[in-house]
């Protein structure tokens, strides 16, 4: 439900819009024939499109915040796993701290651990590769740019624990920002 005050000649109205969030049209239907009963009708494929309301976020000045969600939805949830769940995070975080001239840090454990990520404690740079080969590619795909807060010196041994508490730093890309400038 989309609300709104508008003041016209001293009088205050307010506007309200009711829209779902998809539009459905067509369907396509499996008839299950089971021996012992009655048949069902399941529907396995639906013809969908956006609601009018998104169409904004898509073509508007908020078109690039779509373009970062259409390319967060592109990874492959099997194989790039770690890339989809990080980016689809992070690119929202940044949305929501878009004002913001200074960003706040990220705790490396605290994400992963929200993210539902795993930490493997018997082989922790594999972890850390997994994390920074992800990091590096959603850098390189231009959704964010990022850093350790601190140099990330850790000791031989015993390290992931040290590492988990590590701070990143996340920003916009500065390609980004040229281009919503224009």
């Amino acid at each position: 439900m989309f609300h709104r005050k508008i003041s016209v000649n001293d009088h205050e109205k307010t506007i309200s819009r009711e829209s779902p969030l998809f539009m459905f049209g067509d369907t396509i239907d499996h008839t299950t024939q089971p021996l012992d009963g009655p048949s069902k009708v399941v529907s396995i494929v639906w013809q969908y499109r956006q609601s009018s309301w998104m169409l904004p976020f898509l073509t508007g000045s908020n078109r690039f915040t779509g373009l970062l969600f259409q390319k967060v939805l592109q990874y492959d949830p099997y194989h790039e796993h770690w890339e989809k769940r990080i980016s689809r995070h992070l690119v929202f975080w940044l949305r929501t701290n878009a004002n913001r001239k200074q960003k706040p840090s990220i705790v490396i454990g605290s994400l992963l651990e929200e993210l539902n990520l795993p930490v493997e404690e018997e082989r922790p740079q594999r972890t850390r590769d997994h994390f920074e080969e992800a990091m590096n590619r959603l850098a390189s795909d231009n959704l964010l740019t990022w850093s350790y807060r601190d140099p990330c010196e850790l000791p031989p041994r015993k390290w992931l624990p040290m590492w988990l508490q590590k701070q990143i730093l996340v920003e916009t890309p500065q390609k980004l920002h040229d281009t919503i400038s224009l």
